[in-house]
């Protein structure tokens, strides 16, 4: 039951919720808090647009949304402007991806996060047992390490 209305699954309960929302604040996109992590706020965003059907009907769609985003970044980078509306384009195409294949876009990120230092300290160990310091070497020799790293 949600209120005197009966439905059938959480889907059906959030879809009224959402509902309710708009009718009170005037959007479907209300009450999305901008407080919240971003990555977790646009999955949020993306999510609610999708419960109208404004979505993508397969991953595939968003995934060339992203290239196309990723194309325009280029070009304002060439041109020297535009950058963060750009970049921010891409972040939230690739969240509404995420989104679609089932993947938490935030938790994937502090996974990445987590690669990316475990790689850099290893970088940094490799060095240390050369007798080396990171200000010393080349980005060849860093980027060298930085491979090994990952095949490990």
């Amino acid at each position: 039951m949600f209120g005197d209305l009966k439905v059938k699954d959480s889907q059906e309960v959030e879809s009224n919720w959402n509902k309710i929302k708009e009718k009170e604040k005037g959007s479907l996109l209300s009450g999305i808090p901008r407080g919240l992590p971003a990555l977790l706020r646009a999955q949020k965003i993306t999510r609610r647009a999708q419960s109208v059907g404004f979505d993508w009907e397969e991953a595939k769609g968003a995934l060339e949304k992203i290239e196309e985003e990723l194309r325009e970044l280029k070009e304002a980078f060439e041109k020297g402007e535009n950058l963060e509306h750009e970049i921010g384009d891409l972040l939230l195409s690739t969240v509404n991806f995420c989104r679609l294949v089932g993947i938490q876009a935030e938790e994937a990120l502090h996974k990445a996060c987590d690669r990316f230092v475990e790689r850099f300290s290893y970088i940094e160990k490799k060095l240390k047992q050369q007798g080396k310091d990171l200000r010393e070497v080349s980005l060849n020799e860093m980027d060298r390490l930085w491979n090994e790293a990952k095949g490990k």
